[in-house]
């Protein structure tokens, strides 16, 4: 999951500003480990899609965010790669 700063310009959050947010409680996302916030991200467990399969996936954090933040689902340059396309279909915020 990505987090953008909205306002003049758009900027991806790096993981100092995410942990200073949940530090200071202006942010919150349940479940959270420490190994899931990475550089410019907060990235949830892996799962294997085998080849010609089809998946339909929630996630299981719960997420609150302050009405300056977008969070988006993007799948991970890598697996894009191997043609993986993720769509956010729920655009309810907390």
């Amino acid at each position: 999951m990505k987090l953008i700063l909205e306002g003049a310009h758009e900027v991806i959050l790096s993981d100092r500003t995410l942990r200073t947010l949940i530090r200071q409680k202006r942010m919150t996302v349940s479940p959270l480990t420490e190994e899931q916030i990475q550089p410019a991200s907060i990235d949830s467990e892996e799962t294997l899609i085998p080849p010609l399969s089809f998946m339909l996936a929630t996630t299981i954090e719960t997420i609150r965010l302050p009405g300056y933040i977008t969070a988006f689902v993007e799948g991970r340059i890598s697996i894009g790669r191997m043609s993986l396309f993720m769509k956010r279909s729920d655009p309810t915020c907390i």
